[in-house]
This record gives structure tokens, C-alpha cells and sequence, in this order.
């Protein structure tokens, strides 16, 4: 009869006893639960608006393929280089001349004064000469052109 008793009490409380389980695992997992579903609604709008930008973006860039305006900019982009280009050839080949025409008179100036001049004194006059070419500007040399404005540079 006791082993009666005891089933039937635990046939019983049984119900009660799951339900209560139940209610544990509940109150320990659901604040857990508010925080990632938090988390997941933040990320969620955070992916909607970078879907949002990233279709924009497309939905732009498709538009852009119609813009006759900006085959002519990468055209006079371009043409810019170009230009760009030849002026610092330009800018070089300017140095070029006149540091050339500079170095080119200071050698025949050096090369005709030691041929009239005996061995023994040719080093002293050779250091004075090149002090006193060293200190005239590359600009007075006879040698040098006068280089064409940018304008000259263009091409029409």
C-alpha cells in the first residue's frame, strides 16, 4: 500500500513539479535571450542600411554609364597629362641648355688659358678660373637660349 501511496503521490506532483523545471529554465535563459535579440534587431538595421548605400551606390552608377559629360572629362583629363608631360620635358630640356652651355664655355675657357701658361703655374690659375666662373650666374653665359613660353608648348 505504501509503494501505492508513494506512486500515486508522485504520479501527482509530477505535473507540478516539470512545470516548475519549466518556470527555472525560464527565468534563467530569457534575459539572455532579450540580450541577443537585442543584438540581432541593432545588426539587422545596421545590414539594412548598408544594403540600402550598396544599391544606391549601384542604382548611381549605372545612371553615370549615361552621362555623356563624363567621357569628355576623362578626355580633357587625358590631354591635361599630356600637357603636364611635355612642359617638364620642356622645364628639363631648358635646364639641360643652360647648365650645358655654362659647363660647355667654363671647359674652353680653361682648356685656351692653360695653353699659354708654363706647367708649374696652370693649378693655381686653374683654381682661380674655375672661382671666378663659379661665381658668374649660369644665366649671363652668351651660350644660353632663351626657352619658349608654355604657351609655345600647347599644341593647338
Amino acid at each position: 500500500c505504501i509503494k501505492k501511496e508513494v506512486s500515486l503521490h508522485i504520479v501527482a506532483n509530477e505535473p507540478s513539479l516539470g512545470l516548475y523545471r519549466l518556470q527555472e529554465h525560464v527565468r534563467r535563459s530569457v534575459p539572455a535571450l532579450v540580450c541577443i535579440k537585442k543584438e540581432v534587431s541593432s545588426v539587422k538595421e545596421r545590414v539594412q542600411g548598408l544594403v540600402y548605400d550598396a544599391e544606391y551606390g549601384a542604382r548611381t552608377l549605372e545612371s553615370m554609364s549615361s552621362i555623356d559629360n563624363f567621357s569628355s572629362v576623362q578626355e580633357h583629363l587625358k590631354s591635361a597629362i599630356e600637357y603636364k608631360r611635355r612642359l617638364n620635358a620642356a622645364r628639363l630640356e631648358k635646364e639641360r641648355r643652360m647648365y650645358s652651355g655654362y659647363f660647355d664655355e667654363t671647359l674652353e675657357s680653361l682648356s685656351e688659358e692653360q695653353e699659354g701658361i708654363p706647367k708649374d703655374d696652370a693649378r693655381s690659375t686653374q683654381s682661380t678660373s674655375l672661382s671666378t666662373k663659379a661665381t658668374q650666374s649660369p644665366s649671363s653665359s652668351p651660350r644660353v637660349k632663351p626657352a619658349k613660353s608654355s604657351t609655345e608648348l600647347v599644341p593647338k
